[in-house]
């Protein structure tokens, strides 16, 4: 059993959430009255400049309009057990280029928000 797959299961088991996985990529979420909850997302640093990100995104848009979700949820942690994590400004950099918005901040912690929409491959 592979990494990804053992977090799929225990993402499943204990939160109850769902993935989405391509070869070490991965987007943890759930869906919770209309949107599509991104709880977790994670690229390997060697694959995040072949646009594994944008597909990761664009398959969560394509399950949230499956489900009739308007809007997508995320976050992105500035600290993580007290430390910064690896790059906080380029992992906002990143879910701003996929057309979310901030729309509040709270613990080191800045809410991001998507309406549905198509985005372009």
């Amino acid at each position: 059993m592979s990494y990804v797959h053992t977090l799929e299961r225990y993402y499943k088991d204990i939160y109850g959430w769902d993935t989405i996985e391509d070869k070490g990529s991965f987007v943890a979420y759930y869906i919770d009255k209309g949107s599509l909850m991104i709880c977790e997302f994670y690229v390997p640093s060697e694959d995040r400049k072949k646009n594994k990100a944008r597909k990761l995104i664009n398959k969560a848009v394509a399950i949230a309009m499956n489900e009739g979700c308007d809007k997508i949820c995320a976050k992105v942690e500035l600290k993580k057990n007290g430390q910064l994590t690896v790059n906080p400004s380029l992992s906002l950099k990143v879910i701003l280029g996929h057309g979310f918005i901030p729309y509040g901040a709270q613990n080191d912690e800045i809410y991001v928000i998507r309406k549905i929409t198509k985005f372009k491959n």
